[in-house]
């Protein structure tokens, strides 16, 4: 036998050796990691739903979302589905929920009688013993191949948990908006990006499908204010006559404007203008923007300033920009395809930044949420751009 040959296939193995061991020391760690973001995210979940009453959990606050409790439960069977059936192979547990609490089960009007909230309760704690028994005994390098599932399944209770305290909100079953942390004039301070080629999405494994991959994109220059705008800044707008006057607005937005017949924000204005506006529709932020004679940024300059770490007040409210939720190219879907691709209609405004009532999880500048131009019940302001 050559011995060169002999010599390459015994140092092949010890490469496979050594990135075996590599890959069991990650998924040890992941085990912590996802055992510790796992407890730490149903924990915050039971403190918004623990102390409701069956009134509120059972309230259809408004047509286009459904209740609060429906929600807790989902957070459960979306869990178990992926985690335990799926990922596993389990039987389903508590199978006579599935068709209440999948999301393609009954529609949102018929979601309103649910079980008592200890049922509840039940149905979703087990669901969670069981999940954490199985990331328990799972072998390190099978849980570092479906880490992405797992990260998957934490976004998914973090958006789920804003969407009930949206709910609640609507059903001034929240506390006053005014915890929100201040901002300042948009009349301030804006940063200015150079033209040039940027790197835009995220390669990270926990990143969500409609994030990646990252690909190259070129940018004209462009300014875009520091912070969002303010409550002050907005009622300027309304005494202005901002809602009377169609030059403001778009033809589409003038019309939904008819339609609605609103007159101020979602989240009445509190006695802090200096507090960022919250409760905008998509429609209203592009009135305002052209008001002040600026425009809503893209999704795409609004990432690239936030890759800056200039952008102040990120994280307060969700912040609409002028793009069509679409996907990146090279998109792949994960964990399946309806997750983002129905939405790629060009019927989804992207928002981007995060709220008050978002978890750190999503609070990433890759990050893309998206909604109907016509929705006032996010927790959703702007911030202005210009060329």
């Amino acid at each position: 036998m050559n011995h060169n040959s002999t010599t390459s296939r015994a140092t092949s193995f010890n490469i496979h050796k050594t990135s075996d061991h590599l890959n069991a020391t990650h998924g040890d760690r992941l085990r912590i990691d996802l055992k510790t973001a796992l407890e730490e995210s149903r924990a915050a979940t039971l403190d918004l739903v623990a102390p409701l009453s069956e009134t509120i959990l059972c309230h259809q606050a408004h047509p286009n979302f459904s209740p609060v409790g429906w929600h807790w439960g989902h957070i459960g069977f979306t869990e178990g589905l992926w985690l335990l059936e799926k990922m596993l192979g389990q039987p389903p547990l508590f199978p006579h929920y599935r068709s209440l609490f999948a999301a393609d089960g009954l529609p949102k009007h018929r979601r309103r009688a649910l079980p008592p909230a200890p049922d509840i309760r039940l149905y979703v704690d087990t669901i969670r013993q069981q999940v954490l028994e199985a990331l328990e005994q799972l072998d390190p390098m099978a849980l570092s191949q479906q880490a992405r599932l797992w990260w998957w399944i934490l976004h998914h209770e973090a958006q789920h948990a804003e969407t009930i305290q949206m709910v609640l909100a609507l059903q001034q079953a929240l506390p006053p908006l005014e915890y929100i942390p201040r901002t300042h004039s948009c009349q301030g301070n804006s940063i200015h990006i150079p033209q040039g080629n940027y790197e835009q999405g995220s390669h990270d494994p926990f990143a969500l499908d409609n994030e990646q991959p990252r690909h190259l994109v070129p940018l004209s220059d462009f300014s875009i204010d520091q912070h969002p705008v303010s409550q002050g800044d907005y009622q300027a707008f309304i005494d202005a006559g901002g809602y009377e006057t169609a030059h403001w607005w778009s033809t589409q937005g003038w019309q939904w404007l008819q339609a609605a017949g609103v007159t101020q924000p979602c989240y009445q204005l509190s006695a802090h203008p200096e507090f960022p506006v919250c409760g905008l529709s998509g429609y209203e932020a592009e009135a305002y923007a052209c008001f002040r004679g600026q425009r809503l940024p893209t999704e795409t300059e609004w990432e690239i300033a936030a890759q800056s770490g200039q952008l102040q007040g990120t994280g307060q409210v969700w912040e609409w920009t002028a793009t069509w939720f679409a996907p990146y190219p090279g998109f792949q879907s994960f964990p399946y395809p309806g997750y983002s691709e129905t939405y790629f209609d060009q019927q989804h405004r992207v928002l981007r930044g995060g709220s008050w009532a978002s978890r750190n999880l999503v609070k990433r500048p890759s990050f893309r949420n998206w909604y109907p131009p016509e929705t006032r019940e996010v927790f959703a302001g702007l911030r202005l751009c210009h060329s």
